[in-house]
C-alpha cells in the first residue's frame, strides 16, 4: 500500500488544481460564448426579415409558372429553373440585410484564402484580379486622342497598350463589418507605371431598419456609369458625358453615406452621403487650383466648415416587370461649392434607368437584351475674381446603349452619346458639342474571358475635319474571386 500512496497524492494535487482553476476560464468562456450567440441572434434575425418579401415575390411566380406546367390530368411538371437574370436579384447574405435585385454576381463568391486568427476568429478574405489590354487606332492624332477618349482607363495612343489592372480584395470582417479595396495599375503612354488606390471602404451588416452604412475612399452613389469599373463596362470607353461632368476618372473621394432600404413592397433604397471636394477626382467641385473652366479660373480652396462638403441623395427602384423582364431606375442629386468664387456652387442632376430581358429557359445566361439610358444635367455657377458679374455655366447630355446577347458566348453592343452646353467653345474639347456611335462586337469563351472588337465614330469640332475613326481589340481575363455586379 506504501508504493500507491506517492501516485495517490499525485491524483489528489493534479485534481485540486483542476478543481480550483476552473472558475475564471469557465466565466470568460461562458462571457465569450453569450456574446457570440447574441451576435449570431441577430444576424439570424436580420436575414429572416431580409428573406421574407422575397419569399413572397417567389411564391407568387410558382404560382404562375404552376398554372402554365399544369397537365390535362391535374398534374404538375417539375417547375423551371429560375432565370437570375429575369428576376434581377442575387442575395447579400454576407452582409446580412435584405436582398437587392440590383446585386447579381457572374459566379458564387467563395473565400479564396482563410486566414485563422485565433480559437474563436477566422477571416474570409476574397481576392481576384482583372486585366485589359488593347490594341487598335484613331484617326485623330495623338493630341487629340487623349481628349477623344477621356477616360483614364480609355485607350490613349494608337498601338497597344495596357489598359487596366485591377486587383480586388475584401471580405467579412466580424459580425459588425465588411470590407472592400481595389487597386489599379496602368501604363500610360510614356511608359511609366502608375498605381493607385481606387476604392477601400467598409460596410456595416447588423444595422436595423433595413440602414448600412458605408465609410471610407469610394466612388460616389449617382446614377450607374459613374460606380463602374473598368472591367464591367459592355464597351472599350467611358462615355464621355460622365467623363465631362465628373472627371477623367469619375467623381469618387473619401466619404460616408447611408443607405435605407424601404419597406415598399419592391426593391425601393434611400442613399445620402457626404464626400470631400478636393482633388482632381472632384473636377466639378474644387478640382485644380490654376485651371481654367470657360473662362473662370479655380482659387486654391480648402474645408473649413461643415458647408464645404458635397452632398448627394439617390433614390432607386427595382422590379420585375414581368417572369422574364426586370428593370432598375433611379434619380440622383448632388451639390457643393466649387473654387470659382467664394458663394459658387456647384449641382448635378441625373436620372437612369436599366432594362433587361432573358428567357426564362437560357444556356450560359444567353440570350438576353440590356438597354441602358443615363442623362445628367450640370449646373456651374462661375465667379471671375477680376470681373464680379456672376454665370452659370450649363452642361447637359446622355447615353443609350444596348447589348444583345446573341448566342452563348457572343454578344453585340450599339451605343449613342451626346453631350453639350452653354458658353462651350468649339476649340475646347471637355466642353464642345460632342457625338459619338459606338459598334462591338464580343467573344466571351468563358466567364473569365472576353474579346471585343469596336468601331467608334465621333463627330467634336476640335477634330481636323470634324470628326475621327476609331477601331479597338480589347481581350479581358479575370481571375480569383470578384464582388457582386451591381444588377
Amino acid at each position: 500500500m506504501n508504493i500507491f500512496r506517492p501516485k495517490l497524492a499525485l491524483l489528489a494535487a493534479a485534481a485540486g488544481c483542476v478543481l480550483a482553476s476552473p472558475p475564471m476560464a469557465h466565466a470568460q468562456d461562458k462571457t465569450d460564448l453569450k456574446k457570440s450567440i447574441e451576435a449570431l441572434r441577430k444576424d439570424m434575425q436580420s436575414m429572416r426579415r431580409a428573406y421574407e418579401w422575397r419569399i413572397k415575390r417567389m411564391q407568387r411566380r410558382i404560382e404562375l409558372l404552376e398554372k402554365k406546367s399544369t397537365t390535362a390530368k391535374g398534374q404538375v411538371r417539375p417547375r423551371p429553373r429560375k432565370n437570375a437574370g429575369a428576376t434581377a436579384t442575387a442575395n447579400k447574405a454576407a452582409s446580412a440585410r435584405r436582398p437587392s435585385p440590383n446585386k447579381t454576381q457572374k459566379r458564387p463568391a467563395k473565400p479564396t484564402a482563410t486566414v485563422q486568427l485565433g480559437p474563436r476568429a477566422k477571416l474570409d478574405l476574397m481576392f481576384g484580379v482583372s486585366a485589359s489590354v488593347v490594341a487598335g487606332g484613331s484617326s485623330a492624332s495623338r493630341d487629340n486622342l487623349g481628349t477623344l477618349l477621356s477616360g483614364h482607363h480609355d485607350p490613349k495612343q494608337n498601338g497597344i497598350g495596357l489598359q487596366n489592372l485591377e486587383v480586388f480584395f475584401g471580405g467579412t470582417v466580424d459580425p459588425y463589418f465588411a470590407a472592400k479595396g481595389t487597386i489599379t495599375v496602368q501604363v500610360t503612354p510614356e511608359g511609366e507605371t502608375e498605381i493607385e488606390l481606387e476604392e477601400l471602404y467598409l460596410t456595416t451588416r447588423s444595422l436595423p431598419y433595413g440602414l448600412q452604412a458605408k465609410f471610407g475612399l469610394f466612388y460616389a452613389d449617382f446614377g450607374r456609369g459613374n460606380q463602374l469599373h473598368q472591367h464591367q463596362r459592355s464597351f472599350v470607353d467611358t462615355p464621355f458625358v460622365l467623363t465631362r461632368i465628373f472627371g477623367d476618372d469619375g467623381l469618387r473621394n473619401p466619404a460616408a453615406s447611408i443607405a435605407w432600404l424601404t419597406p415598399l413592397p419592391w426593391f425601393s433604397e434611400v442613399v445620402l452621403g457626404t464626400m470631400m471636394p478636393t482633388g482632381e477626382t472632384a473636377s466639378s467641385f474644387f478640382g485644380e487650383a490654376g485651371e481654367d473652366l470657360a473662362g473662370f479660373v479655380r482659387m486654391d480652396r480648402s474645408v473649413k466648415h461643415l458647408r464645404d462638403l458635397v452632398y448627394f441623395v439617390r433614390w432607386v427602384h427595382g422590379f420585375d416587370i414581368s417572369p422574364t423582364v426586370a428593370t432598375k431606375a433611379g434619380l440622383s442629386l448632388i451639390t457643393g461649392p466649387n473654387s470659382t468664387g467664394r458663394r459658387a456652387r456647384t449641382y448635378i442632376f441625373g436620372g437612369d434607368i436599366f432594362v433587361k430581358w432573358r428567357p426564362e429557359k437560357t444556356q450560359r445566361g444567353f440570350p438576353f437584351v440590356a438597354v441602358t439610358l443615363e442623362a445628367l444635367y450640370r449646373i456651374f455657377e462661375g465667379a471671375d475674381t477680376s470681373d464680379p458679374t456672376h454665370a452659370v455655366l450649363r452642361d447637359y447630355g446622355l447615353y443609350a446603349q444596348l447589348v444583345w446577347g446573341v448566342r452563348p458566348g457572343w454578344a453585340a453592343g450599339l451605343r449613342v452619346g451626346w453631350a453639350q452646353g452653354s458658353r462651350g467653345s468649339s476649340a475646347d474639347p471637355l466642353r464642345n458639342n460632342r457625338l459619338r456611335l459606338s459598334l462591338n462586337l464580343t467573344w466571351l469563351p468563358s466567364e473569365f474571358s472576353l474579346v471585343r472588337l469596336q468601331y467608334s465614330h465621333d463627330r467634336a469640332p476640335h477634330l481636323p475635319g470634324g470628326n475621327a475613326h476609331s477601331v479597338w481589340l480589347q481581350l479581358q481575363i479575370s481571375l480569383g474571386d470578384h464582388f457582386a455586379h451591381k444588377f
